[in-house]
């Protein structure tokens, strides 16, 4: 499916650089690394040995997502379910976390204790949940069956989403078109073409899976109109 890889390795390869994506903030101190974030006050983090940071800004103090390693370095956030977190009712920007479903933005006054499961950033929190992949969203139309994935043939395949995550993808997927349709039926929902007939290789396979972590895919859809 040539037509999508291209986009597949767009996803990959832009996720983290997109529209939305700050730069990482990094520094060493007693021999170790860590990784901040960006503060909702404007200001940018510094990360401490033990991988947690201390965001300030002019406005206001920040967030610092950063998770933990062995040895005292820093290493990535991690693919956590942070839903069950009570986080307090303040605006205070904590980064993007995964809900048990898809990778969503929080706010509050701390992160404890879930502080290692936030990200910077909606596509670093995607590429953190590799095997978060949400394969009831694959369903089939006509011939097809539900639950189609690597090695299937589809006549055509798209995603039908809310305006949001469909303005998402476009900003990470320039060749992507999405507009209404009766395809996709309900309020506001988008029709996204992914690719046209072909095979479904495992490349492209992992590019839809990290479609279903974005919230607001409702599905994604292979059609089979003949053997």
């Amino acid at each position: 499916m040539n037509a999508w890889t291209s986009l597949c390795l767009g996803l990959v390869l832009t996720m983290g650089l997109a529209a939305g994506c700050g730069a990482e903030v990094s520094s060493t101190t007693g021999g170790g690394t860590g990784s901040g974030g960006t503060g909702s006050g404007g200001g940018q983090s510094a990360s401490t040995a033990n991988g947690t940071g201390a965001a300030t800004g002019d406005g206001g103090a920040g967030a610092a997502v950063a998770g933990t390693g062995a040895g005292g370095k820093a290493g990535p956030a991690s693919c956590i379910d942070v839903s069950g977190g009570d986080y307090g009712a303040c605006e205070m920007v904590l980064g993007w976390g995964y809900n048990g479903n898809d990778c969503v933005h929080y706010s509050g006054c701390s992160c404890d204790p879930n502080c290692g499961g936030f990200h910077k950033d909606l596509g670093s929190c995607i590429k953190a949940c590799p095997t978060k992949c949400d394969t009831s969203a694959f369903l089939g139309l006509a011939l097809k069956k539900d639950g189609w994935g690597v090695g299937d043939h589809c006549d055509d395949v798209f995603a039908c989403t809310n305006a949001a995550a469909a303005n998402y993808l476009e900003s990470i997927l320039p060749q992507l078109d999405c507009g209404a349709s009766s395809d996709c039926p309900g309020n506001g929902m988008q029709f996204c073409r992914l690719a046209y007939a072909g095979t479904v290789d495992a490349a492209t396979y992992a590019g839809y899976c990290e479609m279903t972590l974005v919230e607001g895919v409702d599905a994604i859809y292979c059609s089979l109109y003949g053997p």
